[in-house]
Parts: C-alpha cells; sequence; structure tokens
C-alpha cells in the first residue's frame, strides 16, 4: 500500500506544506487537474481550488474509504492514517 497526498501547487510547495505539516507519505503534484477531476476533487465553483478530501483507493483505484475534508487546512492527518491502519495493519 501507498499513502499519497495530491495537491494543485507545484511539486516544491506541496513538499514544503507536507513537512510543515508533519506529513509522513508523498505530495503529488495535479497542476492539470486529472487525478482531482476523476475523483470529484475540484471545487465547483473555482477550478483552482481543490476540495480537501481524503481517499483511500484499492488496487483498482476504486474509492473505499473516504474523508470528506480529511486534509483541509487544521484537519488532522491522522484520522485518516488511523482509518487505514483499521482496514490494512501498521
Amino acid at each position: 500500500m501507498s499513502i499519497v497526498g495530491v495537491g494543485f501547487s507545484a511539486p516544491e510547495a506541496n513538499a514544503a506544506w507536507g513537512e510543515r505539516m508533519g506529513y509522513t507519505y508523498g505530495l503529488w503534484s495535479d497542476d492539470e487537474r486529472v487525478l482531482a477531476t476523476a475523483y470529484g476533487a475540484v471545487a465547483p465553483w473555482d477550478d483552482d481550488a481543490p476540495l480537501r478530501h481524503a481517499y483511500v483507493l484499492d488496487a483498482d483505484g476504486r474509492a473505499v474509504l473516504f474523508h470528506e475534508g480529511g486534509v483541509s487546512i487544521g484537519a488532522d492527518p491522522n484520522g485518516v492514517l488511523a482509518d487505514c491502519e483499521a482496514l490494512f495493519g501498521d
């Protein structure tokens, strides 16, 4: 299993933000909104605004767990990680 975050910012900005937030997984840049569009995570009122949801995907890319706002500013990503541990083990 791999855990990654995906944002619209440049890779350097995503990496710096993840480090400040204490994330222990990588952050990808989706500057063309391909993944965000596929998973419905582009704000309908502003295509430059990601909806900061967390998805757990199976090996086929299907969402098996969804955390609405799971990675919003101020959200604690440990809730997502705890659910992953409960589903998949340490």
